[in-house]
């Protein structure tokens, strides 16, 4: 069985190294970059390192079950670390779906979030021989990988198990009929889990699909909110400048109309004094005679002046004849010279 180690920060060992359970093999990383720091720790059986390094695309959840384990099955984080650590919560978890295939591990984060946990010290759950301690680069980070010389428990060990210590499979023709017995039962069952990994294959893209649709209609809530929320804001800033200058024009207009208000109580003041002169006035019975010989004075000249007018008429109409009769003589004169 190998146990493999990624992501690290710094590799303890190197290739060639035979470590105890308890040993310091790494401390945890974040692949140069690539991730949050996390560790990734898998437990294959059958696989060569270039086989696990060249991980897994679309593999049925099937086929990474028959090449590896749930590391939870084997060990427990307390194993690996001295202190708390979360188990595939906080990253994937063994066999989750994460877009192109089956998660082959387990992510293992520490308790704070983020990078809290980069440089955690990993201890090794199994005695056993190093035999990869390099930079595999890009997402992988710095790896190491264990040989342990156990075997990963196969599936169907424990029906193997069962069925000779619950039914007496002592000799070669029990095995030979109860392999066939299994043999039938296992093909149905596995025909049906075939035909399930389909369906929950079919269900992931189902879930993928709604996932992202999801993911965008947060987005463009989001976006929708904070657009919403300009808009709010804004329109707050508008009443608020539209108040300010309705209340300056109020004010504005208020002062005119108490400044001409003012202005015209002013005149009416005005206007009722003169109103109350002229009554006393005309009930004043000197202003009454003295406004009545007026009249008769300027009755009198006016008859005056008509008599001036025909005067003048006169006047111009013996000027008139005079003229002539002096343009009549000035012609004899001028004739009897001649």
């Amino acid at each position: 069985m190998k146990i493999l180690f990624a992501h690290n920060s710094v590799n303890l060992v190197k290739k060639g190294d035979k470590v105890k359970k308890g040993d310091y093999i790494g401390e945890i990383g974040n692949a140069n970059g690539k991730w949050i720091a996390h560790l990734h720790l898998s437990a294959s059986e059958g696989l060569s390192i270039g086989e696990i390094k060249s991980y897994i695309i679309n593999w049925k959840k099937s086929k990474v079950e028959k090449y590896y384990q749930n590391p939870k099955d084997l060990f427990s984080g307390k194993d690996l670390f001295d202190v708390p650590i979360d188990e595939g919560n906080a990253g994937y978890d063994w066999l989750q779906w994460i877009g192109n295939g089956y998660h082959n591990g387990v992510d293992y984060n520490g308790l704070g979030g983020g990078n809290t946990d980069y440089g955690y010290k990993i201890k090794t759950p199994f005695d056993g021989e190093i035999i990869e301690s390099s930079d595999w680069k890009g997402g992988w980070g710095k790896c190491v990988v264990l040989q342990v010389n156990n075997s990963m428990k196969k599936k169907n060990q424990e029906f193997y198990d069962s069925k000779s210590k619950g039914q007496g499979w002592t000799t070669l023709e029990d095995w030979v009929d109860g392999a066939r017995e299994y043999r039938k039962e296992r093909d149905e069952a596995l025909e049906k889990i075939a035909e399930s990994e389909d369906e929950l294959e079919d269900a992931d893209v189902v879930v993928d699909s709604l996932t992202k649709q999801r993911d965008e209609a947060l987005s463009k809530t989001d976006k929708l909110t904070g657009q919403y929320r300009k808009l709010v804001k804004s329109q707050n800033e508008l009443n608020k400048a539209h108040d300010l200058e309705l209340s300056r024009l109020k004010n504005k207009l208020t002062t005119e109309y108490n400044q001409k208000l003012s202005d015209l109580e002013e005149k009416l003041v005005v206007c009722e004094k003169l109103k109350e002169g002229a009554i006393e006035m005309l009930e004043d019975t000197d202003f009454k005679e003295t406004f009545k010989r007026q009249e008769e004075i300027i009755t009198d000249l006016t008859t005056e002046v008509n008599g001036l007018d025909i005067e003048i008429a006169k006047l111009k109409s013996s000027e008139n004849i005079i003229k002539n009769a002096l343009r009549i003589i000035s012609n004899y004169l001028k004739k009897w010279i001649k």
